[in-house]
């Protein structure tokens, strides 16, 4: 085991047993405040209310943003409860017999899938548990299960793409193939993963999967509306997305550039939240992405590569929330596994890396109250806000000092 695997396990474990036992002390309390969505009535609510729209002939009449494809996903567990509590909606669900049954179900499968490719993902045998454990339990995916977000599937089929993209076997990598593309017909942002196939000069499997993609996303349409339901779901994800990091509902919980900008500008300059601060947060949200997409191009180094784009998948969506954070599941993983490199730049990542992921509820329930909305942001979600942008910029800067020094 290399230094920095027992570095990262001794902290992250040390952490979860302190969570543990502050939950236990708070009666529960804490854990909501610091790690979990702050509204205890919306728990498993993503999911539920997934289910309620996917019984419906035309969703995207009622603004709902899903592609196509991920109300299909749902229609399967919809199928096996009576119509007439779907039709109610997503609460009446969650209170029915059969809705918990059908959750249930869905947690058996996914966390099941998603300890078996983690198994597979992971090479190193000596470290494979630690590993495992440290994720499904760090804070970004007890977010998730809290959720009930579809970000679940969506992360094991991009970590299929990962295990089979280079397999040796032809029908493997085409499934890795597949999978990415449904990633993308499940959640979109998976998407920039094809920039490594592009990075790879593997052409040909990038034309392929982008067919793939276009025919999951584009053909389930023609059972939901038809070319006009194509129209209402983008103006439904716009919608959306423009009311990421709003004055109304406050900072906390999003982990997207804007939203953490905006919460230093407000702590370190206006001392309120002002459009104006929103504002100048999503030019340089843009500016950081930006920046981040370039290194990744410029970077010789595939962890680096794959740290990079993962960070600005997390970040570019306004409406980005915690449970994105899942996605940094697989560079930490091949960051920890691979033992040559070492040096301060290397430690620097570890802390990165520690900050996105580790459980860590402190007593503290506000930045300085300071914030306006209904859920002001938590010191873990800070930590793991900064971290993503810190990491941004820290590749960013070391891709092209790499490159300035090669040549």
């Amino acid at each position: 085991m290399s230094r920095k695997q027992k570095i990262y396990y001794s902290v992250f474990f040390s952490c979860l047993v302190f969570s543990i036992v502050m939950t236990a002390v708070t009666g529960g309390s804490i854990l909501r405040d610091q790690l979990l969505f702050y509204d205890a009535k919306d728990t498993f609510m993503d999911f539920f209310n997934s289910l309620k729209h996917s019984s419906i002939d035309r969703p995207y009449d009622y603004g709902v943003f899903y592609p196509p494809v991920a109300y299909l996903f749902y229609k399967v567990f919809a199928a096996f409860i009576p119509y007439r509590i779907v039709d109610t909606g997503g609460k009446a669900i969650r209170n029915s017999i059969q809705g918990q049954v059908s959750l249930i179900v869905y947690y058996v499968i996914f966390i099941a899938l998603l300890i078996w490719v983690l198994f597979a993902f992971c090479k190193d045998k000596r470290s494979r548990i630690f590993t495992i454990l440290a994720v499904i339990t760090s804070a970004p995916f007890l977010f998730l299960y809290e959720r009930g977000n579809l970000v679940l599937p969506t992360f094991i089929l991009t970590v299929l793409f990962f295990l089979w993209k280079d397999d040796p076997k032809a029908w493997k990598r085409e499934l890795a193939l597949v999978a990415l593309a449904l990633a993308f017909g499940f959640k979109l942002y998976p998407a920039i993963f094809g920039i490594l196939l592009i990075k790879d000069r593997k052409h040909r499997e990038a034309v392929r999967c982008s067919i793939y993609a276009i025919v999951l996303f584009a053909v389930p349409f023609l059972l939901m509306g038809g070319a006009g339901a194509v129209a209402s779901w983008a103006k439904g994800l716009s919608s959306a997305a423009g009311g990421g990091t709003g004055l109304y509902m406050g900072p906390g919980c999003k982990v997207s550039f804007k939203n953490t900008y905006t919460v230093l500008i407000v702590i370190l300059i206006t001392r309120k939240m002002t459009s104006a601060a929103t504002a100048a947060a999503g030019i340089l949200a843009w500016i950081t992405a930006g920046a981040g997409l370039v290194s990744a191009f410029l970077t010789k180094d595939r962890i680096r590569c794959i740290t990079l784009l993962c960070c600005v998948m997390i970040g570019i969506p306004s409406i980005s929330y915690q449970y994105m954070m899942v996605f940094m599941a697989i560079p930490l993983i091949l960051f920890l596994e691979n033992g040559q490199k070492k040096g301060v730049r290397e430690y620097i990542m570890l802390i990165l890396f520690i900050l996105m992921t580790v459980v860590l509820t402190l007593n503290v329930r506000q930045i300085g109250g300071i914030m306006k909305g209904q859920h002001d942001i938590s010191v873990l979600h800070l930590a793991e806000s900064l971290s993503v942008v810190a990491m941004t910029w820290f590749l960013s800067f070391e891709s092209v000092l790499s490159k300035v020094r090669r040549k």
